[in-house]
């Protein structure tokens, strides 16, 4: 039974006792709050909530309560490139507890457990036809769309019919509310998909006509990003229904966007992301329009925008200025000339474009090297106990020198586990979400050699892998040490393993000596640059001698040589090496990502700091994890 709160009304004839449970409390609260952003910080509803947490701490809040909080604090997924098919509702906070057994993982709101839920769905039915509230309708209407659509209910259409209709008709509450402009954008996108979704051509109409009669509206306030979100919305629509957007309605947005610039151009600091969104909105409009020579005119301006970017924030204070904030504009003008050599209106202005292009790339270097001086080095140490370290090699000392290299070439945890790498870096994103949501830029020798965008899987394990390398250049460095101290490795052994290598091309023995020789004279930079590229022809020989060649054949009159990274990514390749050799040598060698020793030494990219015994290390290693290779008897599958 859930809790009666005492209400004292004073009336001419005393005081009336009237009673109201928790549940109709609650409700109360949510129906008459016309705000967008109700939920935990209201302080009328978070009274009474708390008070229920007080006076029944052991207990979870009633289901229809519950069922309250998850209509309100479910976020919606306003990704413009979100596939229709997918919830758009989603819960604000997912957490994994580690320090339990099993983990626990903690999801609120609990949505599709909610959604799921008859008795919950039938709540939701008898609040969306009792409520006068346009913001809480449009919301009830929703989930039922999501919760139905999925049992493909015949009702699931109605309801999502009123949520888009209800999200249209919130539009005078929009303006009342210091936040409600945040909201407009995001309802006008899912009244949009909706009717795409549905494939209603009248829905689709209505918000055109509405958006229609807010631009100019807008405008009178300088809502300028509201403004290009909502060009968005026309442009989604006109994809899916053409010619639903007449030219009048483009004609409207292009001279809306016109005003904006003057409007925009005649302030001090001037704002050029501003002006380039409504820049944005003439190209759309003047496509639709058919007038290519103005949407030409604008394309060429967004380049040179991004290109005054620079000018206006080198040399600034401040996270929002200086060479690295730079370089991100620099490139998006890079991009924008690139795309308009390819559509140029004829030679001179292909021409100019062209040479824009090169302008922007020496931009890029220059910046790139300048950035140098901005960086700053962040390291965390891992001490290892040397008796740790000591019990791990302990086996490869007792070793004799003809079983200790072929005992190193397979010794457990010197190449990567895989599978432990990509909990390690699925435990990362869950614990610090900002490195995933922040996607990394990696830049070596004034080159931007690799760029992982945010939330990528792959970049999160290229990270961990990282880590990884790190600390296996360091212990692999005390093992070759260990074993040259002891003469258990020595260049004759080294050699002597190589020579009787069942797979070995007598045209590479020649430059593994001398390669060795260089490493224990000491002599990193010669050693490097004779071993890594020996490593590519040796293992391309291997698969030709087991019927694999390294060759493509483009068209009938060229035969070519694989490139060493193609050749790696084959299927047969990746397969027969297995994953946790493949990543180490991908890694190493032609990872842009990683260390990529074979593409920085052919290229002439390689520093020489980079060339030292550390990676002439982990050459050797990647030639010894080679002779791990072995001839298939005949009876083996």
């Amino acid at each position: 039974m859930s809790k009666n709160f005492d209400r004292r009304v004073i009336t001419l004839g005393g005081i009336l006792d009237t009673t109201e449970t928790f549940e109709e409390t609650v409700t109360k609260t949510i129906e008459e709050d016309l705000s967008f952003d109700l939920s935990w910080h209201s302080a009328s509803l978070g009274s009474s909530l708390n008070e229920w947490k007080i006076s029944h701490p052991q207990k979870p809040y009633p289901p229809q309560v519950m069922w309250e909080l998850t209509a309100l604090d479910a976020m919606a997924d306003n990704r413009h490139d979100r596939k229709p098919d997918e919830p758009y509702f989603k819960p604000v906070l997912e957490m994994v507890y580690r320090d339990t057994n099993p983990p626990t993982l903690e999801i609120y709101p609990d949505v599709k457990g909610t959604l799921s839920d008859d008795n919950a769905v039938t709540y939701y039915q008898a609040r969306c036809e009792e409520t006068k509230n346009p913001i809480r309708k449009a919301r009830y209407a929703d989930l039922l769309w999501e919760a139905l659509r999925v049992k493909r209910d015949r009702k699931a259409y109605s309801y999502a019919l009123q949520a888009g209709n209800t999200y249209l008709d919130q539009v005078p509450l929009y303006f009342e509310q210091k936040t409600g402009l945040i909201h407009l954008t995001n309802n006008f996108q899912r009244a949009a998909e909706i009717s795409v979704v549905l494939n209603t051509r009248d829905l689709a109409l209505k918000v055109i006509q509405t958006i229609s009669g807010l631009l100019s509206r807008l405008l009178e306030c300088e809502a300028y990003h509201y403004l290009s979100e909502l060009f968005k919305t026309l442009e989604f629509i006109e994809n899916k229904f053409p010619d639903s957007v007449s030219s009048q309605n483009w004609q409207q947005v292009r001279e809306i966007c016109y005003n904006a610039i003057a409007k925009l151009e005649g302030q001090k600091p001037l704002n050029d992301l501003l002006v380039q969104a409504m820049v944005q909105g003439i190209i759309i409009s003047s496509v639709h329009l058919g007038d290519d020579a103005i949407a030409w005119k604008y394309r060429v301006r967004v380049a040179e925008i991004n290109e005054n970017e620079v000018k206006a924030r080198e040399g600034g204070e401040g996270i929002t200025n200086g060479s690295l904030v730079c370089l991100k504009f620099i490139q998006d003008a890079l991009h924008g000339y690139q795309n308009l050599v390819s559509i140029a209106p004829n030679e001179k202005e292909k021409y100019r474009m062209s040479g824009k292009v090169e302008e922007m790339k020496r931009e890029i270097r220059r910046l790139i090297r300048q950035s140098k001086n901005e960086m700053k080095a962040l390291s965390v140490s891992v001490e290892i106990p040397k008796e740790k370290i000591e019990q791990f090699i302990k086996p490869l000392l007792e070793a004799n020198s003809i079983d200790v290299l072929p005992m190193l070439s397979s010794y457990p945890n010197l190449t990567p586990n895989i599978d432990e790498l990509r909990e390690q870096a699925k435990h990362m994103s869950e614990e610090a979400p900002l490195i995933s949501i922040l996607g990394k830029t990696q830049i070596r020798d004034g080159r931007i050699i690799d760029q992982t965008p945010p939330f990528s899987n792959e970049g999160s394990l290229s990270t961990q892998l990282g880590f990884w390398f790190q600390s296996h250049a360091q212990l692999l460095d005390i093992i070759f040490y260990r074993l040259k101290e002891t003469g258990q490795i020595t260049k004759d052994s080294l050699l002597t393993h190589l020579q009787t290598w069942e797979f070995v091309d007598e045209r590479d023995l020649p430059f593994l000596e001398k390669g060795i020789n260089h490493y224990f004279a000491d002599d990193h930079v010669s050693a490097l640059h004779l071993l890594v590229p020996r490593i590519e022809h040796m293992l391309k020989s291997t698969f030709e001698q087991t019927g694999a060649p390294s060759v493509t054949v483009p068209n009938e009159r060229q035969i070519r040589e694989q490139t060493f990274g193609d050749f790696l990514r084959r299927e047969d390749v990746r397969s027969i090496l297995g994953e946790s050799i493949w990543y180490y040598l991908n890694f190493a060698l032609v990872d842009e990502s990683g260390l990529n020793l074979r593409n920085d030494i052919a290229h002439g990219w390689i520093e020489l700091e980079s060339c030292n015994r550390f990676t002439v290390q982990i050459s050797l290693y990647c030639i010894l994890q080679l002779t791990r290779l072995k001839k298939k008897n005949p009876g083996d599958k």
